[in-house]
């Protein structure tokens, strides 16, 4: 599934660390992450 914010999920990295994309959304630079095991989840910040 994809964020809200039309970002692309992210899968986890097997090393243990956060996965993040960054995008373009209305000018405002996106950055999102996932967790393991999570469908469609995230967080998204505005910068």
């Amino acid at each position: 599934e994809d964020f809200e914010q039309g970002i692309p999920c992210l899968s986890w990295d097997p090393k243990g660390q956060w996965l993040a994309v960054g995008g373009e959304q209305g000018g405002i630079r996106v950055l999102a992450v996932k967790k393991p095991g999570s469908r469609g989840g995230g967080k998204g910040f505005g910068r």
